[in-house]
C-alpha cells in the first residue's frame, strides 16, 4: 500500500499500551500530514465526523489495543461503510481484531 499525500490520511489510535503509542509515533513520522486522533481523548462523534469528511482513496489507519466500541450498531455500520470507501489499514496489539 502506498500513500502519496495527494489524499487525506487519518490515524485513529488509543493510547492504552506502549505498542499503540509506538505505532502512532511511527505513522506520524511516515505521514506527517496525517490527522491523528486519540480515540481515548475525544468523543466517538468526533471520530465519526473525521471519517465523514474523508473522500475516496483517503488513508485510514486504526491502531487499537482493544475493541473500538461505538455506542450503537448503527454507528458501527456507518463507520464501517465509510471506511470501506477509504483505504483502511488496521494494526494493534490484539492481532488486528
Amino acid at each position: 500500500m502506498e500513500h502519496t499525500g495527494e489524499h487525506a490520511a487519518v490515524v485513529v489510535a488509543d493510547d492504552r499500551t506502549e505498542l499503540s503509542r509506538l505505532l502512532v509515533r511511527a505513522y506520524v513520522e511516515c505521514l506527517p500530514e496525517a490527522r491523528v486522533i486519540s480515540f481515548d481523548q475525544v468523543a466517538h462523534e468526533a471520530v465519526k465526523a473525521a471519517f465523514a469528511e474523508l473522500g475516496e482513496s483517503a488513508l485510514v489507519v486504526l491502531i487499537q489495543s482493544t475493541y473500538f466500541g461505538f455506542r450503537s450498531s448503527a454507528s458501527a455500520w456507518s463507520f464501517t461503510e465509510k471506511a470501506s470507501r477509504c483505504r483502511a489499514f488496521q494494526s494493534g496489539s490484539n492481532g488486528g481484531r
